[in-house]
């Protein structure tokens, strides 16, 4: 039976419960927090390297992150007659965006009651880990955050760009 509860089981349900038992068991029932609590590790079994704390939250890299700074390191100057670190300094830039947007999705869930475990940045983006699941209008706002750091950034890179007045151009040709 202890395996069963830790499991999310109750002693009304099986493995098979039948509909009218499970529906008199769930009454003034609360979920079991295995289906809704994110676990409690996010740390990936020591994929992860600790990095700083912003604002409370906890910023992690992934190891395969470390490895593509490194190949984009290693791929030294373009056709473009770019300078050989002007790459990295773009993937840099890049995640910096990444980390304001997860930012964001922390910052406004905390403003709901939600604490955010970590941010952990991967070579494909990032994800804030919350404690718990957010209600669903709270979910909405701390889904909308992070879109809106988005469209911040591009307005400040948009208005410093023309007061600077530095075109915009694309890099490739």
């Amino acid at each position: 039976w202890g395996k069963m509860l830790e499991q999310g089981w109750s002693a009304c349900e099986g493995p098979r419960g039948n509909e009218e038992q499970s529906r008199e068991c769930m009454v003034d029932r609360e979920p079991t927090p295995s289906k809704h609590t994110p676990p409690a590790s996010p740390n990936h079994s020591g994929w992860t390297i600790h990095v700083v704390n912003l604002f409370g939250v906890p910023i992690q890299i992934h190891i395969t992150f470390i490895i593509l700074i490194a190949f984009v390191a290693l791929q030294g100057s373009s056709k473009n007659g770019e300078p050989p670190y002007f790459r990295l300094l773009l993937v840099l830039a890049m995640f910096a965006c990444v980390l304001l947007h997860e930012l964001g999705h922390a910052l406004v869930a905390r403003r709901h009651g939600i604490q955010t475990r970590s941010i952990i940045l991967t070579p494909i983006g990032g994800v804030a880990n919350l404690e718990k699941m957010p209600r669903p209008r709270e979910e909405l706002w701390i889904a909308l955050a992070g879109p809106a750091v988005n469209v911040a950034i591009a307005l400040l890179i948009y208005l410093g760009s023309h007061l600077a007045n530095i075109s915009l151009k694309p890099l490739a040709t």
